[in-house]
């Protein structure tokens, strides 16, 4: 490439290197008076490249054309093409506009539309034809109307959360009672809804309750009919209850009265009575006595310390004792040794008490008897060292009594 301000080019001049420029300066091109036309066409070469290099296009992305357009990509990017490109789809955005505009501030169809929820019908409650301006005025009209309404609401809203915020929090109360201790109100209720099921099966249902006070005997009007205390209808276990206790008092005056008539207690019908036997080892002497042997002890009574004195065949005590007396029941004494005891004297100082239902005494009887017994004498040992014969005669007493 020449340098445009070099002056000499080493050659012979040719014409146009001879030809001088001298209609003026133009700065646009850097052209100068007194330029020579090979100057003036290097300069106008240049500045030509200097503007073509900014044309070139096939860097420029139309991406966002195509893909909003679905537009078609030219093969060639070129001043020409894009300008086409973008005149084109400049069209179909007037195209799309002018109909949008129509829609908008046009005549469209009146529309059919039912806004009775809006409060817009006619004189007979049916729905009135509509075209876009009246429905978009009476959807603006509700509209700021529930504007107004959630704008009270929520200020309600903020009240109420702000009361709230001040209530202060609750502690259950601790509550006590024959089921629990210390416990709050939550669990003293499960408590007492548990105990109360049970206490249900333990006394039954409703109908169960029913059907036992229903149970009460027919004859009992007549027999209280004259105790204005007496229920002669009774409609709950209270009432039943009642009843029952003015007829059990009854019975226990009655049987209470038979009882010291008829069949009172008395020491009279006491009996005393025994038979014995003896075992020599170990000189065990047993009284039995028993119903055969005439005890007779009515029930009732019990033995509060009847006292035993047994006396040898010489008359002397050998044994006392404090003991028991009861039905068909034995008492057992062990004789001492080296005394005659081939017949004994059995002293007994009976003691009986009647006792109520509180083990309280209401009667004592006291009785004194003795008898005889004869104990067969105790064999013995006989050696007879020698060879002579030895002749044994023996006795025995046989008692009746």
């Amino acid at each position: 490439m020449k340098d445009k301000n070099k002056k000499d080019f080493g050659c012979v001049k040719s014409f146009p290197q001879c030809i001088q420029w001298n209609l003026g300066d133009i700065d646009a091109l850097g052209i100068k008076n007194g330029d020579y036309l090979d100057e003036i066409v290097w300069a106008i070469a240049c500045k030509i490249k200097e503007l073509t290099e900014p044309l070139d296009l096939s860097t420029v992305s139309i991406q966002c054309i195509i893909d909003k357009f679905d537009a078609t990509e030219p093969s060639t990017k070129t001043i020409q093409t894009i300008l086409k490109l973008i005149i084109d789809n400049e069209c179909k955005l007037k195209d799309l506009i002018d109909n949008l505009q129509a829609q908008i501030g046009g005549t469209a169809a009146t529309l059919t539309l039912n806004l009775r929820c809006l409060g817009e019908e006619d004189a007979f409650g049916n729905p009135l034809p509509y075209n876009e301006q009246s429905v978009l005025q009476s959807l603006i009209t509700n509209v700021c109307s529930l504007k107004d309404s959630v704008s009270y609401l929520s200020s309600k809203v903020i009240d109420l959360q702000t009361q709230i915020d001040a209530l202060i929090p609750y502690t259950e109360p601790t509550l006590n009672s024959c089921l629990y201790t210390n416990k709050v109100h939550s669990q003293a209720t499960n408590i007492i809804a548990t105990s109360l099921c049970d206490f249900r099966t333990k006394i039954g249902t409703n109908e169960q309750l029913d059907l036992a006070v229903s149970r009460q005997c027919s004859s009992l009007n007549t027999l209280f009919a004259s105790d204005p205390n007496f229920i002669q209808i009774p409609v709950s276990i209270a009432d039943s209850e009642n009843n029952q206790w003015i007829t059990i008092c009854n019975l226990l005056n009655r049987i209470s009265a038979i009882e010291q008539t008829c069949c009172a207690p008395s020491c009279d019908k006491i009996k005393i009575g025994f038979i014995y036997s003896y075992e020599s080892d170990p000189r065990e002497l047993t009284l039995s006595f028993t119903s055969g042997a005439g005890t007779l002890i009515p029930n009732g009574f019990v033995d509060c310390g009847s006292e035993f004195t047994i006396k040898n065949c010489e008359g002397e005590v050998i044994v006392t004792s404090v003991q028991p007396i009861e039905n068909d029941a034995d008492i057992v004494f062990t004789l001492p040794g080296g005394v005659c005891i081939s017949s004994l004297t059995i002293s007994i100082k009976t003691k009986f008490c009647l006792q109520d239902t509180n083990e309280e005494v209401i009667m004592t009887c006291r009785d004194c008897f003795s008898k005889v017994i004869k104990i067969q004498s105790e064999c013995c040992v006989l050696t007879n060292p020698g060879d002579e014969d030895v002749i044994m005669t023996y006795q025995t007493i046989v008692s009746t009594d």
